[in-house]
Parts: structure tokens; C-alpha cells; sequence
């Protein structure tokens, strides 16, 4: 006969499941600078987080939603990067601005254009990072 919790749950399902505490505390960790700023977040002792970041399945857990912050936040970048070129473009071309903010603008762009990687270049560095991260979970 199989072990179950209070609510009649199989222990060992309950296990793979990430508990509200867990995703209290993981959340925690993602907004914090230090384990002992989580723990405060999360109102648990520094010795629980460290016991919940030797388990592998909070771990994963924690990979996870680490992965899903971090794409959130690049999406976020690539849309404001958008608008940030519609402000320099809008800039540059304002005969009634300073002719030195134009100009400013104008380098901006220039340099940006110049500097920055190619579309595929960008696409196959984020492909293999994501990969590289999900196959270390």
C-alpha cells in the first residue's frame, strides 16, 4: 500500500510538484540579491533555502522559471529596442532640435548599426543558450 498525504495525494506525486512554498521561495530568489534576502522574502530561514537548493526537483523548478524570466525580460528588451530607435530616428531628423542632439543621434545610430551582431547571428547565439540551458536541467 502506497503512502499518502493528509488530502489522500500519493506521497511521490506530491514530490515532483512544485508546492506554493516552493514557488514563494523561488520567486524569492529570483528578486533577491543574496539567499538571506529570500529568506526574508519568503520567511524562511536561510538553512531552508539552502536544504530546498540541494533538492534536484527544486532546482529544475528554479531553472525553469529562471529560463522563463530571462526570455520574458529579452522580449521586453526587443520591443523597447524599437521605440528606442524610433526616439533617435525622430531626433535626427527634427530641423527644429540642436543641431548637435541630431548629430548625436545620427553617430548613435551609425555606431548601433555598425556594433551590433546580425539578426541570425543573435537567433543562433539565443538558440544555443536556451538549449545549452535546458539540457542542464
Amino acid at each position: 500500500m502506497s503512502k499518502t498525504d493528509a488530502g489522500g495525494e500519493p506521497l511521490s506525486a506530491k514530490k515532483d510538484a512544485a508546492t506554493a512554498e516552493d514557488l514563494e521561495l523561488i520567486a524569492a530568489l529570483l528578486s533577491s540579491r543574496t539567499i538571506r534576502e529570500a529568506s526574508v522574502s519568503a520567511n524562511v530561514s536561510e538553512a531552508t533555502v539552502y536544504r530546498r537548493l540541494r533538492d534536484s526537483a527544486f532546482r529544475k523548478e528554479l531553472k525553469e522559471q529562471r529560463l522563463r524570466v530571462y526570455s520574458h525580460a529579452l522580449q521586453r528588451l526587443q520591443v523597447a529596442a524599437e521605440g528606442a530607435v524610433d526616439v533617435l530616428e525622430e531626433v535626427m531628423r527634427d530641423k527644429k532640435a540642436p543641431l548637435n542632439s541630431r548629430i548625436k543621434c545620427a553617430v548613435n545610430v551609425l555606431e548601433l548599426a555598425d556594433k551590433g551582431p546580425q539578426p541570425e547571428m543573435v537567433d543562433r547565439r539565443l538558440q544555443s543558450t536556451t538549449e545549452a540551458m535546458l539540457e542542464g536541467m
